[in-house]
C-alpha cells in the first residue's frame, strides 16, 4: 500500500501565522512611516490687536517673500486667527491700511510666545497714518 506524507497540520498552521503576521508588522510599520513623513508643519493661534483709528489688514510674509493675507482688524478690535502654519523660528506680518500704507514686523516665534502669541499694530504704521491726515475708518 502506498503512503502520502502530509506535513502535520501544526506545520502548515504555523507558517499561516507568521505569513499573517509579517503582513501585520509591515502594515504598521508602512503607516507609522506615512503619519510621521506627512505630518503637518507645528501651528499657532494667534491675536492680532489694533487699537488704532484704522482698520488694518495683516499679510503673514515667507522668507521669500510671498505673503498670505490672514485677516483684516478693524479700528479698535482683537481678532485670533487659529491654526496658523508655523514656517520657521521668526513670524514676519505685514500690516497695511493701503498699498502704500504698509510696515512689515519681524518677531521670534519666542518672543511672540512669551506674549501670549498676541501681537499689537505698529506703532510707526500708525504714527504714519496720522501725520498723512488719513481719515479713521468708519
Amino acid at each position: 500500500m502506498t503512503q502520502t506524507l502530509i506535513p502535520p497540520a501544526t506545520a502548515r498552521a504555523s507558517s499561516t501565522i507568521l505569513r499573517y503576521g509579517l503582513y501585520v508588522l509591515a502594515y504598521v510599520a508602512l503607516t507609522l512611516l506615512l503619519a510621521f513623513g506627512l505630518r503637518d508643519g507645528a501651528r499657532r493661534d494667534l491675536t492680532f490687536v489694533n487699537d488704532s483709528n484704522w482698520d488694518l489688514r495683516v499679510e503673514a510674509v515667507s522668507a521669500d517673500g510671498s505673503s498670505t493675507p490672514l485677516v483684516t482688524v478693524d479700528a479698535h478690535r482683537s481678532e485670533k486667527i487659529d491654526d496658523v502654519w508655523k514656517s520657521g523660528p521668526t513670524w514676519r506680518f505685514r500690516w497695511s491700511y493701503s498699498p502704500e500704507q504698509t510696515q512689515t514686523t519681524t518677531i521670534s516665534d519666542h518672543s511672540l510666545a512669551s506674549q501670549s502669541f498676541r501681537t499689537e499694530a505698529p506703532a510707526e504704521l500708525v504714527a504714519s497714518l496720522q501725520a498723512d491726515g488719513v481719515p479713521p475708518s468708519q
